[in-house]
């Protein structure tokens, strides 16, 4: 029974150091990657990236809005049997 006991231990040991290692190596890529350097922008492109960010989330926004409408109008239309 022992033998099986510390067979079975030594296999979670394997997996543990296994997965710790690949942990550790997400980590440093992670930290790695965060601490890359990056060139300025021209003014323009800024800008222009801003602008987009802005017209993007309201265009998200609506998309998002128009689903919610469509969905309440089919469950309405369910409820009072117009579909």
């Amino acid at each position: 029974m022992n033998f099986v006991l510390e067979k079975a231990q030594s296999a979670v040991r394997s997996v543990q150091d296994w997965a710790g290692s690949k942990v550790t190596a997400v980590v440093a890529l992670g930290v790695a990657g965060a601490s890359s350097a990056h060139a300025a922008l021209p003014d323009g492109v800024e800008t222009a990236i801003t602008t987009y960010q802005t017209d993007a989330g309201t265009a998200i926004g609506f998309v998002i809005g128009a689903g919610v409408v469509i969905w309440g109008l089919i469950k309405l239309g369910r409820k009072f049997g117009w579909m």
